[in-house]
């Protein structure tokens, strides 16, 4: 039977890729804790994605957590591993690419980065989105951590040594055994043809192996294994819904816009209830909490967004003012949504919530005291739809990374919650 153990940097990625596994009837655990039993999770699921919370640390922090991790799981007798990255190459790519390098002792590890379902791909080396340079794209513009380069190398260059070798999708296979070892071989796709045609060559059933790639080659992996028994969906009986979202990516907020435009009733977060470290204490968040619950009760289908529109974030203006780090901006946006919504969940029974952005899903999974979540299914490309449990209340949670999803996301929530009362619906 094989075991994967694939290691993300935010929680959102960690459930977009567990979900692969999940569709084929492996039964995938996702968890954010540091030190798991490995011997003992692996006795129950067949593949355990962490999230190991490295988006946003130093190279040199992000690199002693994957290594640690990697090795302690590779003495309990782990053999596959699949080190997730970001589908725009956001966070410390070269630092734990390396690092899963080194634990693992093996002399190269397989990169394919590319995502085409979702516009993602790698041509002579160069990751662009929906047709733009990565570095032209909608993630250069990312308030926290603009991408500056499209080159694949380029960015693992920025922070590790480890010799890259670059592999067109028509060119020479064999460089990849004589070329210096170790090495990360970096592989072009444009379709999930090309993302087959590498997982075929370098998956071992039988051997140790280390990959890396976003949802998109871990889809390429799982069309390579075979099926397995499917288990029954689990569902809330409620029909309330509730979108957080954490993320400030122009697709996120388009989104938002339209779940307004289709009823959804909303609420913005000014900037004292996003930055002050007092909302919480203060009373403001238990006022605001009780609010959206009682809007809830009525309306059944409500909104929390960070930003209403992209004019709303001036990062740069902000940290001068207030005096914040960016990194401490993060946090306390991040905190303060995710305290809110607990203190909706007291109030009101939900059937679904939905977090945009792996840094508030994290978060507010964490403060509901979630050890972990079983990914069930996609809703749609990158949009994963699992079962959780609160205080014995049983809720769906809708999660996705801020740059995926269509326009028209909360409509697909709308009839996702809808078809899935119908007993129906899942066989």
């Amino acid at each position: 039977m094989v075991r994967f153990l694939i290691l993300a940097d935010d929680f959102t990625g960690a459930m977009d890729t567990g979900v692969q596994f999940s569709k084929k009837g492996f039964r995938t655990w996702v968890t954010a804790e540091r030190f798991p039993d490995f011997k003992y999770l692996f006795s129950k699921y067949d593949v355990l994605s962490m999230d190991l919370e490295t988006r946003h640390l130093t190279k040199e922090e992000a690199y002693a957590v994957v290594y640690r991790t990697a090795l302690a799981a590779y003495k309990a007798g782990v053999r596959h591993f699949y080190k997730k990255t970001d589908s725009a190459l956001r966070g410390n790519i070269g630092a734990e690419l390396s690092a899963l390098l080194d634990a693992s002792k093996m002399d190269v590890l397989h990169f394919a980065p590319a995502f085409p379902q979702n516009g993602r791909i790698t041509k002579n080396g160069l990751q662009y989105v929906n047709g733009t340079l990565l570095e032209n794209s909608v993630f250069a513009k990312d308030p926290f951590e603009p991408i500056k380069f499209s080159s694949v190398s380029d960015i693992i260059f920025q922070q590790s040594k480890t010799p890259v070798i670059q592999i067109s999708a028509d060119g020479n296979w064999g460089s990849t055994d004589v070329s210096p070892t170790p090495k990360i071989v970096v592989y072009d796709a444009s379709t999930d043809a090309d993302l087959d045609k590498i997982g075929g060559r370098v998956f071992k059933e039988d051997e140790t192996c280390v990959l890396s790639g976003c949802a998109g080659f871990a889809d390429a992996l799982c069309r390579i294994l075979p099926d397995q028994i499917k288990h029954p969906f689990c569902r809330s009986p409620e029909e309330t819904v509730l979108l957080v979202a954490g993320s400030v990516n122009q697709i996120t907020i388009d989104q938002m816009q339209y779940a307004k435009e289709i009823g959804y009733a909303s609420f913005t977060l000014t900037p004292a209830q996003k930055y002050s470290s007092d909302f919480v204490q203060g009373g403001e968040c238990e006022r605001l909490a009780k609010q959206i619950a009682n809007t809830i009760k009525k309306h059944k289908r409500v909104l929390i967004e960070s930003v209403s529109e992209r004019s709303q974030l001036n990062v740069a203006d902000a940290c001068q003012r207030d005096g914040f780090f960016i990194k401490k901006m993060r946090g306390l946006v991040c905190k303060n949504i995710s305290e809110l919504v607990v203190m909706v969940f007291k109030q009101v029974k939900l059937g679904s919530l939905a977090v945009f952005g792996g840094d508030s899903l994290y978060e507010t999974m964490k403060r509901l005291g979630s050890k972990g979540i079983e990914p069930q299914m996609e809703l749609s490309s990158g949009v994963v739809v699992s079962m959780s449990q609160v205080n014995d209340q049983p809720f769906c949670v809708i999660s996705k990374s801020g740059g995926l999803g269509t326009l028209e996301l909360a409509e697909q929530i709308d009839r996702f919650m809808a078809e899935s009362r119908d007993a129906n619906y899942f066989q």
